[in-house]
């Protein structure tokens, strides 16, 4: 690996880090050394999920990377990525990114309290036309990709024992990227692999003369996105749940939502090759007037005659409608001629801890306020038990997934 190290006041002059070479370039910790970015660009391309991209910047101050000029930093996916060790220090740290040779599109680290110990901010922003390059890890568009802009970013803390807390400033440029969305409308969403349609709720306020979007607060542990939508139809999140269960010759199914934006019905679907899909029921919104702030529950139970007559697997989706017709699609639910309900909780209420009965290997242990939030999750239990000592009184949810079966149980914290 080539390690070049750059030193005090040194200006890119169109510089290109590429995967086939393998280049990470540092800005060392010397006294006012820095990164000078003047009026041409750095280029980072062909970074890979097994051969990323790096650039390293060791100097922990602020102005240790400065954007002087017309220049910027141009990066074509998330695995592209500038390291930034800021370590204990505060102030904003200006990542300086851009599009082609003329736009500049900077994202804003400002860090208002220090995090604890030498840790690094990282980050990658990348364009995608029509939101088709979407960040890996099973995040989807839900399916509407004029929701959102045609960029993401992705921000991680790495070596930190409590992160820092700090403000982004996402900054994007219209109207090449906003995909049609009214600039006032901006608000900014974060990426949630644990629900089905994986976007948290939206943040953030616009400031349409500086062209960004600040969030505050804002933090990361791994490198989940980051992405600007429109405030009146943002990414779907409000389904929280979708499980089934065969019970005898019917299949019930039950469905969650963390919260409602002008909700007219849900459409039940199914379908035998998971392809096909016809609709069964329609099931309207509990929420008043559309909208709802809280936990929704719904059932449906399909108890046509012959259902598994010459049938191992059946399927079904919800396909959700807004009051003006827009709809979108939840994930796909599989179940099995053999797949029956085993599963309980106990005691409910639990006070100091939650156990659960289960005939099957537990891959996760997912719980939910009633807003949506997620308050734990589990990966690969090593005990078929969870504390929730730390959890404030109240209602949750518990989802409890394994390799053939995903379902939820209510419990009471008391």
């Amino acid at each position: 690996m080539q390690k070049k190290i750059l030193k005090k006041n040194t200006t890119i002059q169109r510089l290109l880090l590429c995967s086939f070479a393998v280049v990470l370039l540092t800005v060392a910790t010397q006294a006012q050394s820095r990164l000078v970015i003047g009026s041409d660009y750095l280029v980072m391309t062909n970074g890979t999920v097994t051969t990323p991209i790096y650039l390293t910047v060791d100097n922990s101050n602020t102005n240790a990377v400065l954007h002087n000029g017309t220049g910027h930093i141009i990066s074509d996916n998330e695995y592209q990525r500038v390291k930034w060790n800021v370590g204990t220090n505060t102030g904003n740290f200006i990542y300086p990114f851009g599009v082609s040779t003329t736009i500049y599109i900077p994202l804003e680290y400002m860090v208002t309290t220090a995090g604890t110990g030498s840790g690094n901010v990282t980050l990658a922003t990348w364009f995608t036309s029509g939101n088709t390059d979407i960040p890996d890890g099973g995040y989807i568009m839900c399916p509407s990709e004029n929701r959102a802009i045609d960029r993401f970013w992705t921000i991680a803390h790495n070596g930190y024992g409590a992160n820092p807390i700090n403000n982004v400033r996402f900054h994007y440029y219209d109207p090449a990227e906003s995909d049609g969305i009214p600039e006032g409308y901006l608000v900014a969403q974060h990426g949630n692999i644990d629900l089905p349609c994986p976007w948290d709720t939206t943040v953030g306020t616009v400031n349409t003369g500086a062209d960004y979007v600040e969030v505050t607060g804002a933090t990361s542990n791994s490198f989940s996105p980051w992405t600007l939508v429109n405030v009146l139809t943002p990414l779907p999140i409000n389904l929280l749940s979708f499980t089934g269960e065969k019970t005898n010759t019917d299949n019930l199914l039950k469905w969650t939502t963390a919260n409602e934006s002008n909700n007219k019905h849900f459409l039940v679907q199914r379908s035998q090759d998971a392809l096909r899909f016809e609709t069964i029921a329609t099931v309207a919104t509990k929420a008043i007037n559309g909208n709802s702030s809280s936990a929704l529950h719904y059932t449906y139970t399909d108890n046509t005659p012959n259902l598994w007559n010459g049938q191992g697997y059946w399927y079904y989706r919800l396909q959700q409608f807004d009051i003006d017709n827009k709809s979108s699609f939840s994930i796909i639910l599989k179940l099995s001629n053999h797949q029956m309900n085993t599963w309980s909780i106990y005691p409910n209420p639990a006070s100091d801890v939650l156990h659960i009965s289960a005939t099957e290997k537990i891959n996760a242990l997912t719980v939910y306020a009633v807003d949506g939030k997620v308050v734990l999750h589990i990966k690969n239990p090593i005990s078929n038990s969870i504390s929730v000592q730390h959890l404030a009184n109240g209602v949750y949810i518990l989802k409890i997934s394994t390799n053939n079966l995903t379902t939820q149980k209510q419990f009471l914290k008391q």
